[in-house]
């Protein structure tokens, strides 16, 4: 259902598109992600932004989502945490003794520093929880290197670690 181009530049209002019971009206700006387009007036969202959530939504559906971090429920995930480890720590690949160089192939970016003196290094990786609401760190694997070799390891479980969470809260 098109709305004639003539009203349409006369409706550059949501109050005054619902006030004619339109279901879109145009502001002419562009929407907080770029987008010049008509407007829900149901909602306030750009035309555009919705047929690509819609879009995203189906394909999500049909055949899952090929950008969510593996290990996470993608109709609950923060979608923020691109770069966040949702997946079970592969353990059965540590062994004692291998190399710190072969613990950064296996956990990359993940891979972080926590403490060290001359004699060892403690580093860990966590694990992320996909629930409503903010994501948070579910579990944490630790890594004791000492003279550049895996010495032991450990899971921390029920960590508290919440990741991008509005200040006001």
């Amino acid at each position: 259902m098109g709305i004639d181009g003539d009203l349409m530049q006369l409706l550059k209002t949501r109050a005054e598109a619902i006030a004619r019971g339109l279901p879109r009206y145009f502001t002419g700006k562009p929407c907080q992600r770029g987008h010049v387009a008509e407007r829900k007036t149901s909602g306030g969202n750009c035309v555009e932004r919705s047929a690509i959530l819609a879009a995203f939504l189906i394909t999500a559906a049909l055949g899952g989502c090929a950008t969510n971090p593996a290990g996470s429920d993608w109709m609950a995930a923060d979608f923020n945490k691109y770069d966040s480890n949702y997946a079970a720590f592969p353990t059965n690949r540590l062994t004692v003794g291998m190399p710190r160089s072969e613990l950064a192939a296996i956990f990359g970016k993940n891979l972080r520093q926590v403490e060290a003196n001359q004699n060892r290094e403690v580093l860990a990786v966590d694990r992320w929880a996909s629930v409503q609401g903010p994501d948070h760190v579910n579990s944490r694997l630790l890594l004791t290197v000492r003279d550049n070799k895996l010495s032991s390891w450990s899971v921390e479980r029920n960590t508290l670690n919440v990741k991008n969470v509005n200040p006001s809260w």
